[in-house]
């Protein structure tokens, strides 16, 4: 964890009067920081390394990545020739979503992949191959068009800057899953079904991993290509989705509920219930009457 005392938030007042603001940053290095708008960075040349949150992650040339509101982070290179073009704006101007959750928003209202979105958790995006072509190219011209500021340079940046994204973020979603091999779908499958059919039991990934013998940290970044989330986030999903499935459809107390999807504390069991679902587990229970009764 990184003390975030004193560390600049940056407001939307760094955008002036741009739908989308572009810079050009070859210094290699900035310290840890926020913004209340979205930033995404494009690597134009050179290596570095992004530290989010603290933790390091490797940036190349053609590489991307994608900041939501609030997220800390900072850059250093690593060695010579490090090129950055940051794109920066406020999602509630270009497509009238929230720049807290700005990536899971867009694949849901922009791209309308809502079980994606329901899945994804991180707080920034990271794009790698599917920057091929012209996607550099894209961004350099874009660049000039606003550092150049000729007539209608704001209306040409925002409509060919919301047709990058859209591209990208398509490209990303077909990537994640086309890059899955046979072998790896079918350790998938196993470790879905495993979880499905153990749900009460199965209260970590290492209860997984076991019985699947691959290395559970390379095994869950497979994992979370395919599905958008992390194994321990699908299991607690699992659980929770069992949950609602014994409050709608039996007459089990809530405290026998908690037990029989694999929850030894049922204060644990509400934090759960509520992060997922917006309501406890009795409200939860109380609307699924409700609807029963009236079909």
């Amino acid at each position: 964890m990184i003390n975030k005392i004193g560390l600049p938030q940056l407001s939307e007042n760094q955008l002036g009067n741009d739908p989308v603001r572009f810079e050009k940053d070859i210094s290699g290095v900035s310290r840890y920081h926020c913004h209340e708008f979205i930033e995404v960075a494009y690597c134009a040349g050179g290596k570095g390394v992004q530290v989010i949150e603290g933790k390091e992650y490797p940036m190349k040339a053609g590489d991307v990545f994608i900041f939501n509101s609030g997220v800390y982070h900072k850059l250093f290179k690593k060695g010579d020739g490090l090129v950055i073009i940051n794109a920066m704006f406020m999602p509630k101007k270009l497509f009238q979503i929230d720049a807290k959750n700005f990536i899971s928003e867009f694949i849901d209202k922009i791209l309308g992949d809502s079980e994606r979105a329901k899945n994804y958790t991180d707080c920034f995006l990271y794009l790698s191959s599917i920057y091929k072509g012209d996607y550099g190219q894209k961004f350099a011209a874009l660049l000039e068009e606003f550092n150049l500021k000729r007539k209608y340079y704001q209306k040409i940046t925002e409509n060919e800057f919301k047709g990058l994204l859209v591209r990208a973020f398509r490209d990303f979603l077909e990537e994640s899953r086309s890059s899955i091999t046979e072998d790896q779908k079918r350790v998938i499958d196993k470790v879905v079904s495993l979880i499905e059919i153990n749900v009460a039991s199965i209260n970590k990934v290492d209860d997984v991993m076991d019985q699947v013998g691959y290395n559970k940290i390379y095994f869950n970044r497979v994992f979370v290509s395919y599905f958008g989330m992390s194994i321990s986030k699908f299991i607690k999903t699992k659980k929770i989705d069992y949950a609602c499935t014994l409050l709608a459809n039996t007459n089990y107390s809530i405290e026998q509920i908690c037990e029989q999807v694999g929850y030894s504390d049922l204060k644990n069991f509400y934090r759960a219930f509520e992060s997922m679902k917006k309501c406890t587990p009795g409200e939860y229970r109380n609307k699924s009457v409700k609807i029963v009764n009236k079909v």
